[in-house]
């Protein structure tokens, strides 16, 4: 499956998680916010993909082309961070948050950034993060969804 595929899967995943997540009979939408690099900025360009997405759920797009963790993007002009971003939002950014980011982030930097992420969205109100893992095509990947793994095992929000 491509990696367009294997990302609108895993989203709508994640939504129909967070629409379900103590689901009552008569559940308001769910307010999700979706952090991608250039794999997801692809669903700014798909309107039916975006319509799956949102189905079920309030979604607020954060999709920005070489996008990273906690520094700023790889092109001119860059854009913000995942960490820049959710200080932004502050509460708007809403109980759910799906990220896939890493393809251009260092796996040390990277590493060393989850704790502030986390912290961030926790100050934030964030209750569940779906923090979705990289292809394992290079080494840097592999070690990428390591550190994902790991911070999946010390946090109780990640899922």
């Amino acid at each position: 499956m491509g990696r367009p595929l294997v990302l609108l899967a895993a989203i709508a995943a994640g939504c129909i998680l967070a629409a379900t997540a103590g689901a009552t009979k008569h559940r308001p939408y769910q307010r999700v916010t979706l952090f991608s690099d250039s794999v997801g900025a692809s669903l700014g360009w798909d309107s039916t993909a975006k319509q799956v997405i949102e189905q079920g759920n309030r979604v607020r797009f954060e999709l920005h082309p070489c996008g990273r963790l906690t520094q700023p993007g790889c092109i001119s002009p860059p854009p913000p961070s995942v960490l820049s971003v959710v200080r932004t939002l502050g509460r708007r950014i809403g109980p759910t948050v799906i990220l896939f980011v890493g393809y251009n982030d260092d796996p040390a930097t990277y590493r060393s950034g989850i704790p502030g992420v986390v912290k961030a969205l926790r100050k934030r109100g964030v209750e569940h993060v779906l923090w979705l893992t990289l292809q394992p095509i290079y080494q840097q990947y592999v070690d990428i969804n390591h550190a994902i793994w790991g911070a999946s095992r010390r946090y109780r929000r990640i899922m």
